[in-house]
């Protein structure tokens, strides 16, 4: 498939999965949720159909990665040249919208922008036709790679307002109110001051992800000291942001996931409790 009939390509994807959602939808108005509807080959046939569809926007979505600098197609998780190829124009939409903003505020937007991925993957094809691709990508490395070339970039122009983004990778993005509303890289805004006087280890590659460090501290019986047992989940994360330097948000959402099955919390768990298993094997 030719570079420009990518996105003529996913846009047509996009349009016939939410005509088969909607046809299913008309299908079933009214009907009881136990009709045979839903074990007809009628429906079944619309839902293997949509699943092809969701194949074929995956595979689609990760051609358009390689792409998009030859389209010059920008979207959330575009290489960074794209990104700095659009880099004026989101400015100056943003000081359109927002007549008393200046640089400084147009570039901590842009960093809550991309603490928001679940809210911002989004591919828009114009004529108001805008579809969310979210779900149809993994946290992989070049999307890591990516974000942190961007971050990196807006931290470059911050220094100018004594500040600095530090980038934690692997981690739950956590919004204000505590809730996990993703997972992968989140960018954390201090002041250089700050960074000098509290430096920040970079993470190496075999450094723990804050979950990871909470189910270590499950398997060596941290959680049931009779102190720390008793203690609200709240007072169990500052104690482990003490110890760690890691944010209490982040760390509270991970202490919570302990009382969920695994099967709950994704494939992601299960990979981290073989890691912390085969770290404490190895000490044997």
């Amino acid at each position: 498939m030719k570079e420009e009939e990518i996105l003529p390509k996913l846009l047509s994807c996009f349009k016939e999965t939410v005509e088969i959602n909607q046809l299913i939808q008309k299908e079933i108005n009214g009907k009881d949720i136990f009709d045979s509807y839903y074990e007809s080959d009628l429906y079944k046939e619309r839902i293997y159909k949509i699943q092809d569809l969701d194949t074929s926007i995956g595979i689609l979505i990760g051609r358009l990665y390689k792409t998009s600098i030859n389209l010059n197609y920008y979207y959330f998780d575009c290489p960074s040249q794209v990104y700095l190829n659009h880099i004026e124009e989101r400015e100056k939409i943003y000081f359109d919208e927002n007549i008393e903003a200046d640089e400084k505020d147009f570039l901590l937007n842009e960093i809550q922008y991309f603490n928001n991925p679940e809210v911002n993957r989004s591919l828009d094809f114009g004529n108001f036709d805008c579809y969310s691709y979210g779900k149809y990508i993994d946290y992989e490395e070049r999307f890591k790679i990516t974000i942190r070339r961007k971050l990196e970039y807006l931290s470059q122009r911050l220094e100018k307002y004594n500040l600095t983004v530090d980038i934690q990778e692997e981690t739950n993005i956590i919004d204000d109110n505590g809730n996990m509303i993703g997972y992968g890289t989140e960018a954390i805004v201090r002041t250089k001051i700050d960074k000098e006087i509290e430096p920040i280890e970079t993470k190496s590659k075999n450094q723990l992800t804050a979950n990871q460090i909470i189910l270590l501290l499950q398997e060596i019986g941290f959680f049931i000291h009779p102190k720390i047992e008793d203690a609200s989940k709240v007072k169990q994360a500052e104690l482990i942001s003490l110890i760690t330097g890691l944010h209490q948000k982040n760390i509270k959402t991970n202490i919570q996931k302990l009382d969920k099955s695994v099967s709950e919390n994704g494939a992601n768990y299960q990979r981290d409790i073989d890691k912390i298993n085969k770290i404490l094997d190895d000490l044997v």
